[in-house]
């Protein structure tokens, strides 16, 4: 994220024309317009809860789909609808694209239906149905290196091409020559719920299905075939060029707390230069991933002395996990006690004490996570936000906390709160093993300075370990490719993503500097990419926001939900008062937490049309009673 001053972009934009476009690009989604994002109105038309939104590349038009089974389209400048497009679909739409190079007449939508259909626009007329998938279809996606090709995720578990050059004619379950990815053989109950092309390298296509695993591919190593086609039963899939998953995911097996909870991505996409992949995982968080610099999960193996040495961190450039600064140098550059070289992270870590010892470990992160970003080779910092994710205790903290240990130990190995931090995610892990060997470690390194919680902790360790066998970071309950995944660089919380699977995550400017996510609760979710931090939350829906929509070139957001209308929103002067921002985020971020693991009752509630609502000021950090007023959406 640029900290440039607003004035000095323009400015420099007058001096020279190079100056234009890069000007351009950076006030697209600079602080100073996302942070200041308001309401500016609803575009109403729609008779359905609207399911997708698409711009037209040139930012022109707005194309929305939904349960009413027409396309509108939008001219977003002048707030008003300019055409509808009756589309013949008899479900559901679920996504819609603008075809590249149609001057923004053609149209592909996919549906309930099973159908995906191509349109134009301007002459109000179906050109073509394919109609050969035996499933839902969950999503479209375009290319503008490949103008006349399309790709299809359905829950057969295939992903579909098709080349609009070629004359198509197909009846319903028909077996057609469009196959490109098929998941059967090695995952055969498996559902594609969600795809992207890479926009720089166009021939990369990921893919995120039923499962927590992104699967990226490389199409020019992909042939067209059909459905029923022998396909080799693999664990490895040689098109395949790499999976993606949280570290903490993939070695627990993707095993949630009930059977409800399963973990499926419903949105992938690709920052604006190609180098990473956002993921929004169900009941889980939204997750970056990088994949040019890919990073490894946090593993143990032991040397040939016996003893258990952390493999993978070694490897890893410490930006990638830990919200630093790009130029960050590698682990091993770091040693010996560092001090704070910058007044403002002092403030930042005192403030983050102050709010950790107080019982706010989300706001506690968030000081923790400005501080390493200022100064990014102290250990406390490191440790002590470690500390607020083992108390905060949301999904996947401890694991976030365990990479922290491991940087703060990396930078000062002798660090003894971190040595002991370690041993508690290790056991929160079930990494029994590991946790038991960091132990004889810790009581070898401190003798004679173990207080009651640490003899607590050993006999924990020692107890289940004895209940439960040994495991270790090394174990895995998957298949083979899974446990081959790469881990995230970045992890963004708060939203809840539960009720639909359809829920976008995507990037906010030309750079792609913030990240926004729908919600359950009907909110819209802000982070600064860098940092990982929460900056905005705007009430988007009277009941679940599903689509997120940036603009190409102007910076305005267009979001959707179960409503029936489509909002704009647009920065706003600073004495503007927006009625829909939010300002309880720590009571809203506690709440959605809770929707993600709601029991079996109020999961069904929530899928016979009802909305679990909670009242925030009930909430205290020793409140654990759900709320479960129920009201009809």
């Amino acid at each position: 994220m640029t900290a440039v001053n607003v004035n000095t972009i323009i400015a420099n934009r007058e001096l020279t024309a190079d100056n234009h476009s890069v000007s351009k690009a950076i006030l697209h989604g600079h602080s100073s317009v996302v942070l200041r994002l308001g309401y500016q109105c609803q575009l109403e038309g729609h008779q359905g809860c609207v399911n997708c939104l698409e711009w037209s590349r040139c930012g022109t038009l707005l194309a929305s789909g939904s349960d009413d089974l027409d396309i509108i389209l939008w001219d977003p400048l002048a707030k008003k609808s300019v055409a509808k497009v009756q589309t013949g679909h008899s479900g559901n739409i679920f996504s819609v694209k603008f075809l590249p190079a149609s001057g923004n007449s053609g149209l592909l939508t996919c549906a309930e239906d099973h159908e995906v259909r191509h349109h134009d626009a301007s002459a109000a007329e179906t050109l073509a149905v394919w109609a050969c998938c035996p499933s839902r279809v969950k999503r479209l996606a375009v290319s503008a290196h490949h103008p006349y090709l399309c790709w299809s995720a359905a829950e057969d578990g295939c992903i579909r091409q098709y080349d609009l050059r070629e004359a198509h004619s197909c009846q319903p379950h028909q077996e057609c020559r469009n196959v490109l990815v098929n998941l059967k053989a090695s995952c055969p109950h498996s559902q594609c719920k969600c795809l992207a092309v890479n926009p720089i390298r166009s021939e990369q296509l990921a893919v995120g299905c039923l499962d927590p695993y992104v699967r990226l591919y490389d199409t020019r190593m992909l042939s067209l075939t059909t459905p029923s086609a022998q396909v080799l039963a693999s664990d490895r899939d040689p098109a395949c060029l790499a999976h993606f998953a949280p570290g903490h995911v993939c070695k627990s097996g993707g095993k949630r707390r009930t059977m409800l909870q399963q973990l499926a991505s419903t949105f992938v996409s690709f920052s604006p230069d190609g180098s990473e992949l956002l993921v929004n995982l169900t009941s889980e968080h939204a997750y970056l991933y990088d994949v040019i610099r890919t990073v490894e999960p946090i593993r143990y193996n032991k040397n040939s002395s016996g003893e258990t040495n952390l493999v993978s961190l070694a490897s890893r450039n410490l930006h990638s996990h830990l919200t630093t600064v790009a130029s960050t140098p590698y682990c091993h550059l770091h040693t010996g006690k560092k001090s704070l070289n910058s007044d403002e992270a002092t403030v930042l870590k005192l403030e983050g004490n102050k709010q950790h010892t107080a019982g706010k470990f989300n706001v506690a992160i968030r000081y923790y996570s400005k501080a390493i970003q200022l100064d990014s080779s102290i250990p406390v910092l490191y440790s002590n936000r470690a500390a607020s994710y083992l108390s905060r205790k949301w999904d996947g903290d401890v694991y976030c906390a365990l990479i922290d240990c491991e940087v703060a130990l990396c930078l000062e190995p002798t660090h003894k709160k971190s040595q002991y931090r370690r041993i508690v995610c290790l056991y929160e892990l079930g990494w029994l093993e590991e946790a038991g060997e960091m132990m004889e470690l810790y009581m070898a390194m401190y003798p004679g300075s173990h207080d009651k919680d640490f003899s607590t902790l050993q006999e924990k360790i020692e107890k289940q370990g004895n209940k439960n066998g040994h495991s270790s970071s090394g174990e895995h309950h998957i298949g083979q490719p899974q446990c081959l995944s790469w881990d995230f660089t970045r992890r963004f919380t708060g939203h809840c993503n539960a009720h639909t699977d359809i829920k976008e995550a995507n990037f906010l400017g030309a750079h792609g500097d913030y990240i926004a996510a729908g919600s359950d609760d009907g909110n819209i979710f802000v982070w600064e990419k860098e940092t990982s931090n929460l900056v905005l939350v705007l009430n988007g829906d009277d009941s679940i926001v599903n689509c997120i929509q940036w603009h190409p070139y102007q910076p305005i957001l267009a979001t959707s939900g179960i409503e029936n209308v489509v909002r704009l929103w647009e920065p706003k002067p600073n004495d503007f008062v927006c009625q829909r921002r939010v300002e309880n985020w720590e009571a809203v971020c506690k709440q959605n937490q809770r929707r993600m693991h709601a029991d079996p009752l109020e999961m069904m509630f929530l899928s016979l049309g009802y909305r679990i609502a909670f009242d925030p000021s009930n909430l205290s950090a020793a409140d654990d009673e759900r709320a479960s007023n129920c009201r009809q959406a």
